[in-house]
């Protein structure tokens, strides 16, 4: 059997408020033409099909039309979607009843009776069972009776690895009692060891100092576990415990990783193989920073790839306060229709907070004015400087509007 593992598609996500459904759109069109190419058994999706609890329509919509279309060129795909962080549950288990007569199980969450649910055995062509899914949603801790509170967090971390992994041979056992002799896949949608905190934006079932749970709260009767809600793929245990990342970057700090899907074979024996099949990107998005004149020179020299616009991120740094910075690069820019300015700072170059832990001021704050409190912060940002007349005719004019407003 052929497995195709991907998670973190987050539909109805935005960068920036700037909107990903075209993204979406082209890059499930790819993927349905992959599996067809690569005659595709099976389909997992290990969580986080959603961006929001509560999805757009379109978000709604992209998903049914990859299924809509994923039906007709593989009449006999088996689609296998479990829920992650970002899903609500109900609401992704909502169409199951019209769902599952063509093939596609959904297990939102671990509610209701899920663990039936999550036995998915996987038939081929003559109706012989060649591998089991156990689609496994995100599993919140209270619901495996585990508590932080009053634990240290070493004996936090035993309870919450001990509770994963008796979860985890409870299904194994079942399933195997049912279907003697066939493989077992199981989906995750959680923190493994190997991740560390520039790969999410939500830490989940992290541990004091540790990164995540071990690879051990999978036996080794599983022959593959598909993880889902680490956006960069990575071997968790070698071939057998793997995330497969998000289809492509979801924020500026995913820009460098790699961004694929992974084909798993699944032998009779329960060996497998694996390997990975990069998504081509459907646009560039690039996070430039900067003087203004490097960050222009960068964008004049940049051919994105693709005939989407590239999106945009700019940090502009300012050696002098500098208000037209952000207007000026828009306008340097008009022309460029093949670039789209996301979003554009101008900050000092010289944070406040590490200006001031360098030089300590002392000031009293009780009589201090508002212009001496403003012109230290100043000095403290732009330490070679004084603010200029027009800065301090504008500060005047807004404490004098605040004052006027009736201030106490």
């Amino acid at each position: 059997m052929r497995l195709l593992h991907t998670s973190d598609w987050h539909l109805g996500a935005t960068l920036h408020l700037a909107a990903r459904d075209e993204e979406h759109r082209r890059t499930l069109a790819w993927l349905v033409d992959t599996m067809a190419a690569h005659e595709v058994d099976v389909l997992v999706v290990a969580g986080d099909v959603y961006h929001h609890a509560n999805p757009s329509a379109q978000a709604q919509r992209l998903l049914f039309e990859f299924l809509a279309a994923a039906r007709r060129q593989l009449p006999a795909l088996r689609v296998v979607l479990v829920g992650g962080n970002h899903d609500s549950a109900a609401r992704l288990d909502a169409p199951r009843e019209v769902l599952d007569p063509l093939g596609v199980v959904v297990v939102g969450g671990a509610i209701d009776g899920w663990e039936e649910r999550a036995l998915v055995p996987i038939a081929d062509r003559t109706g012989a069972i060649r591998c089991v899914v156990v689609a496994v949603p995100y599993i919140h801790e209270y619901r495996l009776g585990v508590a932080s509170i009053g634990h240290d967090d070493g004996a936090y971390r035993t309870a919450l690895t001990e509770a994963f992994r008796a979860r985890y041979d409870a299904l194994a056992e079942e399933a195997s009692r049912r279907w003697p002799g066939v493989p077992l896949v199981a989906t995750g949608h959680l923190t493994c060891t190997g991740a560390s905190p520039d790969d999410y934006d939500t830490p989940l079932h992290r541990v004091g100092g540790e990164s995540g749970l071990p690879a051990t709260i999978f036996s080794e009767v599983w022959s593959y576990v598909a993880l889902g809600h680490i956006h960069r793929p990575y071997p968790v245990d070698g071939d057998r415990v793997r995330y497969a990342g998000s289809l492509f970057p979801l924020r500026s700090s995913e820009i460098a990783h790699p961004h694929q899907v992974r084909l798993v074979d699944v032998r009779p024996d329960g060996s497998i193989t694996t390997r990975a099949v990069d998504v081509p990107l459907p646009r560039t998005i690039t996070d430039v920073r900067g003087s203004f004149e490097e960050v222009l020179a960068t964008l004049q020299a940049l051919r994105p790839v693709g005939d989407l616009p590239a999106y945009v991120l700019a940090a502009i740094e300012l050696d002098s306060p500098d208000t037209s910075a952000e207007q000026r690069l828009a306008e340097a820019l008009a022309d460029r229709k093949d670039l789209t300015l996301v979003r554009v700072t101008a900050r000092p170059r010289v944070s406040v907070e590490s200006a001031t832990e360098s030089r300590p001021v002392d000031v009293d704050v009780v009589t201090a004015t508002p212009e001496e409190v403003f012109t230290l912060l100043y000095r403290a940002t732009f330490p070679e400087g004084t603010p200029p007349d027009d800065l301090l005719a504008a500060f005047r004019a807004a404490v004098a509007a605040a004052n006027a407003g009736g201030a106490p």
